[in-house]
């Protein structure tokens, strides 16, 4: 049977299943025979966690086409044995499709029930209990576990976890928190958001797919941060605001950390991408907004969460009752954006005075912006810090992504990384806004989810170099920076590491 298996993994906060504690794993194959596994997955897993005495949890399945993802739930203390009961049922179920000899089943039994009783720690599953009844977020890893989030966190090793009844939890408390996923915009975002929390004088934390900070403290780079990191940023004591990216392979693989957030915004939605509105629709406290981007119609719309709708064209909003809704929305009236909220309407700020929109060329950026708008208000920062962390914005605090670099001969390099179609039609429309004498692009080897190599006349190019690797892109690049005229744009698509290899030629006079 042509199944392949994915290796099993802890749940530890709100996913693509459910809310529920346990472990998940993914399986790939045709659909007929993923059916077939399907049926004798649950037959076995659901035979394991009866013999086990976990009578009362729950198993899960999500189909896609080719794929699926599944789980069983299990108590906060057994996560770890929770995997291992995971494969111990795929193993049964793969052995008996191939008709092959079953290992003894009771023997797989009692070799899980030994790892349960190791793990089990009741203490550890009273202190989660009583987070949630105060409304705080639970982290747990493989040292530590902690209640609160921020200045307002508490962290225990692993092994010393205290009675909760020990515990003075009044200055215990979740700091203001906000979680942005899509397909497309989530890094720039969370950098718009820092910079307007920073005009606000928050400090900040947050964990982006190029960097993890706390503080103006870099405690990580690279895509995604790891567990660990993630949440030695959620439990530093300076912070007092919390923003989290979360890409599409966190909501299946170990779900959300952060269980009462301010606002969740989901930038846009791409065809074929996890639909994620209603995982981190499940994340926000009682008075938590979620955040569509009406121009990217939402896969699912969960029931009974408030929404906030933006877009650049009003008559793309969706036609909602505001005081049953009770979050208002923003759009674009001529060149500035526009909120209408409690009854009343205001101008937020004017797009000609946004860096980042390169004088409404970067149409995208007008688009992040105000999704960064809709959240800010629900992290309760005034209108006049946003518009004040937005002017200090420019293209250079988002680097690589649609970051326009002008040389003092009058040339310009616009940088990005776009990693499929949209984006780089995003990046091409930009480009094409921009005045020049020419326009010379090259395209790196990372744009390996374009279904077609893109073309000089897609691109409004005047001349095109597509690179074989990142280095050929390198060099190709210094290249045609080197052969370029004052009044020609060079556009140059390429990944982080070769970036920095290309930025001195780019930043110098010469």
């Amino acid at each position: 049977m042509a199944i392949d298996v994915r290796d099993s993994r802890r749940l530890l906060g709100p996913n693509l299943l459910w809310d529920r504690s346990g472990a998940g794993l993914d399986v790939l194959g045709p659909d007929r025979e993923l059916d077939t596994f399907l049926h004798c997955w649950r037959e076995e897993a659901r035979r394991m966690l009866d013999a086990l005495g976990w009578t009362n949890e729950q198993l899960a399945v999500r189909r896609f086409p080719g794929h699926a993802y599944l789980a069983i739930s299990a108590p906060v203390d057994a996560a770890r044995s929770a995997s291992e009961v995971t494969r111990e049922a795929t193993r049964s179920a793969l052995s008996r499709l191939s008709g092959e000899a079953a290992v003894d089943r009771e023997l797989r039994v009692e070799r899980l029930a030994r790892l349960i009783a190791q793990e089990r720690n009741p203490t550890l599953r009273h202190l989660r209990g009583v987070a949630e009844r105060q409304g705080v977020t639970f982290l747990i890893d493989d040292d530590s576990v902690s209640v609160g989030l921020g200045r307002g966190s508490l962290t225990f090793p692993l092994c010393e976890v205290p009675e909760p009844e020990a515990i003075d939890w009044v200055p215990i408390e979740d700091v203001p928190s906000a979680l942005i996923t899509g397909s497309h915009g989530k890094t720039t975002v969370i950098r718009m958001l820092r910079a307007i929390a920073e005009a606000a004088e928050f400090e900040v934390g947050s964990c982006t797919n190029e960097e993890s900070l706390a503080a103006g403290e870099l405690f990580g780079s690279g895509s995604p941060a790891s567990n660990e990191v993630l949440h030695r940023v959620l439990r530093d004591p300076r912070i007092d605001m919390a923003l989290l990216e979360v890409p599409g392979s966190r909501l299946c693989e170990r779900g959300l950390p952060i269980q009462h957030a301010r606002a969740a915004l989901v930038t846009r939605v791409a065809p074929g991408t996890v639909p994620a509105e209603g995982v981190v629709s499940r994340a926000l406290d009682e008075y938590g907004l979620l955040v569509l981007n009406a121009e990217s119609p939402a896969s699912e719309l969960p029931a009974g969460v408030p929404i906030g709708w933006f877009a650049r064209d009003n008559r793309l909003l969706p036609a909602v009752d505001e005081a049953a809704l009770g979050a208002g929305c923003l759009w674009l009236e001529g060149t500035e954006i526009r909120w209408s909220h409690d009854g009343m309407v205001e101008t937020v700020i004017d797009t000609v005075r946004l860096p980042v929109a390169l004088g409404g060329a970067a149409a995208h950026n007008v688009l992040n912006t105000m999704g960064a708008i809709f959240v800010a208000t629900q992290l309760d920062i005034s209108v006049r810090d946003i518009a004040k962390g937005l002017q200090a914005f420019t293209s250079s605090s988002n680097p690589g992504r649609c970051e326009l670099i002008t040389q003092t001969n009058g040339r310009r390099v616009l940088l990005d990384q776009p990693s499929d179609a949209i984006s780089l039609e995003a990046l091409a429309e930009t480009a094409r806004r921009l005045p020049a004498d020419r326009r010379l692009w090259v395209v790196g080897s990372h744009l390996g989810k374009v279904s077609e190599a893109p073309s000089k006349e897609s691109l409004s190019a005047d001349w095109l170099g597509i690179a074989g690797d990142e280095l050929d892109s390198v060099a190709l690049a210094k290249q045609t920076l080197l052969d370029a005229k004052p009044d020609d744009l060079l556009i140059w698509t390429g990944d982080s590491e070769s970036l920095s290899e290309l930025r001195p030629l780019i930043e110098s006079a010469e």
